[in-house]
């Protein structure tokens, strides 16, 4: 039975281990560290150990928030949702996406500048005609 509290427990779960993962996707703005790790090794090391990097993400949730309450437990199956997801969901489809949205990202760019020129051609006609009626 998922109460108000169990749900509330589970909710924040999830958006805590959804922070650790924003965080490490961010990695590579850390000082000190991006000279140890980058982003794209964790990402090669999960999709290459991805059993093993749920099982640390859940030892992890284990010893940080225990079994001892109906509570910490709604809110470790929180966490293990978003780690699921994010190791077997987002990262192996991470490198499928990016090229394919990429190409469509540039090609609308690339129509958005047209376009800007073309506005800013008749605006200079405008101006242009402006100034030889006056």
């Amino acid at each position: 039975m998922f109460t108000p509290t169990a749900t509330s427990a589970m909710f924040s779960g999830a958006v805590l281990w959804a922070m650790v993962w924003l965080a490490a996707e961010h990695v590579d703005e850390v000082l000190y560290v991006r000279d140890v790790v980058s982003t794209e090794k964790i990402k090669a090391w999960i999709n290459d150990h991805k059993q093993l990097a749920l099982i640390i993400t859940e030892i992890v949730n284990m010893f940080l928030h225990g079994l001892g309450s109906p509570t910490s437990i709604a809110f470790n199956l929180g966490g293990t949702l978003v780690n699921a997801a994010v190791i077997f969901g987002f990262y192996p489809t991470y490198g499928v996406l990016k090229k394919p949205l990429r190409r469509w990202t540039d090609r609308i760019s690339i129509r958005l500048n047209k376009w800007a020129d073309q506005l800013e051609a008749r605006e200079m006609e405008r101006e242009a005609l402006v100034k030889e009626a006056a």
